[in-house]
């Protein structure tokens, strides 16, 4: 049963008369005050719990008749300001606002208001108390859907395995090259940067194998190559003798060999007949500097792919700070389908460009009139790259060197093999074409595309007007794809995020999903910190720590559906994270010689993530518990291991 409760307001304007209470269950709504400014009236009422509508009635004398005023509308008002210091140098202002009730057309000098406030009924309190507490808010839909059973919401919400997602996550994947080619006869690059921590440089092979080396350069700073060369016959086009020095089975195994060279006529053929490190079974060079220890540096290198050849480490000292391996045979290209419509709204161009510098392959790009994908003429000429002649296509500077790629391909015998040195934006910036085009008619544009593992930059085809639009990296589909191949961001991470608790129909899945996150707390800027701390650069840093995050999150999610997960199970998921790992230190923890095992964790696991403060523990207890997580630690491990604590180190990294 509704319940109306009545507030009496006379006014003259500029002060505020007694007002009577008619009911007191529930509370009513309160005047605070009333402002005045002309013709503007403005009531600031504090809001009646359970209120399900407010009405407004208005009289010009305090005996009535009260007529219903529907010129009353709840607007926000300015309270104040604050500032948020977002850096040290970068405040921001942030606005308090509240609301009133605002009349912004009464003409009369006095006047005397009722009001009035209906409160909702059981079922719809109900829902909108279960809204607020199983769901991150209510929507229109919701309230409508369940405005009579609240309790159907809740059993629908508790069977989280009987909600299906409606959110997009999937993705259109060939995995194919059209044109054969033998990937071990493809010279491949790496550059990593990282810190000066000794002068010696050392190559070896972490297994037995062999693997090919050519044009090894170290400078100073953070561009590959740009400097002079730290070392001495990097392109081993002389003898190893002199310059570098071979210990253990590399002595006889490690040599420089010619006819095979990524540029000149040679380069080193490194072998190693046993397991190789920094002491043993290694090739060295010691270089000659005036660098110091710390200093920003950037190991660059080509290789050969072959069957052993991920076993090659290039390594700066013994130390983390600056470490690299090379890769196995590549895996046939991954391309992905892309397809967007919209609308011509500008000059006449199709632009395709990337986020920042990086590289991605597209091909069978087709821009067809309608909404139809593929299905008319391309207007796109040469959209399928198999003509040997660049133009139409036009490069930018940023995408000087792009050009048609006649290795790779998703089908015939070409694709485009877009480079960027810098960020495009379209209009001057991007590999370009122009398009016959009307503006006002609906346009579809269809292709293939396959992104670099090394590349974090993201794809964008248009139209320019930008009203047609493929961007397939930022859409969901794109994030979930780099978050499962720990490809992304912490941004992405965050969006992902966002998204699902905004649109997902299971709330309560992806409520308890931010609970998790929240009472097993780490911190993604420490893990960044610790990894570069280790070599890492920063964004390769980001997207291992973002994947620490995102590992976790994924398998707390994966228990939750099971309907047989337990907090044992939860909490084991936590102490197996890195991410834990590493914020409250065990990644340090060590109980030999001199070292004291650090308690944070095992403070933590009692006071916060199980027990709650003071709650039948003491500080022996954290003592203890503290020696048993020494040597819980991190470790590069291979890829198929990723989930496994107990597995052994990388011998390919």
């Amino acid at each position: 049963m509704k319940r109306s409760v009545v507030l009496l307001a006379a006014v003259s304007f500029g002060a505020i008369a007694p007002f009577t209470l008619t009911a007191s269950d529930p509370t009513p709504p309160k005047i605070g005050g009333i402002v005045v400014s002309g013709p503007q009236k403005n009531l600031r009422v504090t809001p009646s719990p359970g209120a399900d509508a407010y009405y407004f009635y208005s009289a010009t004398n305090v005996g009535g008749p009260f007529a219903l005023n529907t010129n009353f509308i709840l607007s926000p008002y300015v309270t104040g300001y604050a500032t948020n210091y977002v850096t040290p140098t970068n405040p921001v202002t942030i606005t308090n606002l509240a609301y009133e009730w605002r009349n912004t057309n009464f003409s009369g000098n006095s006047g005397f208001f009722r009001m009035s406030a209906t409160s909702m009924s059981s079922n719809k309190m109900a829902l909108a108390t279960v809204l607020n507490r199983l769901a991150y808010g209510p929507t229109p839909d919701l309230l409508a859907a369940y405005s009579g059973n609240p309790q159907a919401y809740i059993d629908e919400q508790v069977n989280m395995n009987g909600v299906p997602e409606t959110i997009n996550e999937a993705s259109i994947i060939e995995v194919t090259n059209a044109i054969p080619s033998d990937p071990t006869t493809n010279w491949t690059y790496i550059s990593i940067t990282g810190t000066l921590n000794t002068t010696n440089l050392y190559l070896f092979m972490t297994q037995p194998g062999e693997a090919f080396v050519d044009d090894i350069q170290l400078v100073e700073g953070t561009n590959a190559g740009a400097g002079p060369n730290l070392l001495v016959n990097g392109d081993f086009e002389s003898a190893l003798a002199g310059t570098w020095v071979p210990l253990g089975s590399a002595i006889t195994n490690a040599y420089v060999t010619n006819g095979v060279a990524h540029s000149g006529g040679s380069c080193l053929r490194m072998g190693s007949a046993s397991a190789g490190s920094t002491s043993a079974h290694n090739l060295r060079q010691g270089f000659i500097t005036s660098l110091t220890n710390n200093t920003k540096v950037t190991l660059s290198y080509w290789y050969l792919p072959g069957p052993t050849s991920s076993r090659l480490r290039v390594q700066n000292g013994s130390g983390a700070n600056l470490v690299s391996s090379a890769g196995s045979i590549p895996p046939t290209p991954t391309w992905i389908y892309a397809e967007a419509t919209g609308t011509a709204t500008s000059t006449p161009q199709l632009y395709i460009y990337l986020s920042g510098a990086g590289e991605c392959y597209v091909d069978d790009l087709k821009l067809v009139a309608g909404t139809n994908a593929g299905v008319g003429p391309n207007l796109a000429i040469n959209g399928d790259f198999e003509l040997p002649v660049y133009p139409p296509w036009t490069n930018t500077a940023d995408f000087a060197n792009s050009a048609i790629s006649s290795t790779i391909a998703h089908s015939g015998n070409g694709s485009l093999h877009v480079v960027a040195t810098g960020a495009g934006a379209g209009s001057g910036d991007a590999v370009f074409q122009v398009v016959p085009v009307t503006n006002g008619q609906t346009y579809t544009v269809s292709y293939w595309y396959m992104p670099m593992p090394s590349s974090s930059r993201t794809v964008t085809v248009r139209l320019s007007g930008s009203l047609l639009v493929s961007s397939p990296d930022t859409d969901m589909p794109g994030i979930y794809r780099r978050m499962t191949s720990a490809q992304a961001r912490l941004s992405d991470y965050r969006a992902w995020f966002c998204q699902h608790a905004v649109s997902s129909p299971r709330q309560l899945f992806e409520v308890l999903s931010q609970f998790w996150e929240n009472h097993f707390v780490t911190q993604w800027s420490k893990s960044s910190d610790y990894l570069q701390g280790l070599g890492f650069d920063s964004t390769t840093a980001d997207q291992l720590a973002t994947d620490w995050e995102w590992r976790e999150m994924s398998k707390w999610r994966n228990a939750m559906l099971n309907p047989n997960c337990t907090f044992y199970d939860l909490l084991k998921i936590s102490a197996e994270s890195p991410a834990m790992i590493v914020y409250l230190d065990s990644v340090n923890s060590k109980g030999n010689a001199n070292n004291v095992a650090n308690e944070n964790y095992a403070r933590e696991l009692l006071e916060l993530f199980t027990y709650g403060v003071d709650n039948g523990y003491d500080q022996n207890d954290i003592i203890v518990m503290s020696r048993a997580w020494t040597g819980w630690s991190v470790e590069v491990v291979d890829t198929p291991n990723a989930n496994n604590p107990f597995a052994p180190a990388s011998v390919t990294y």
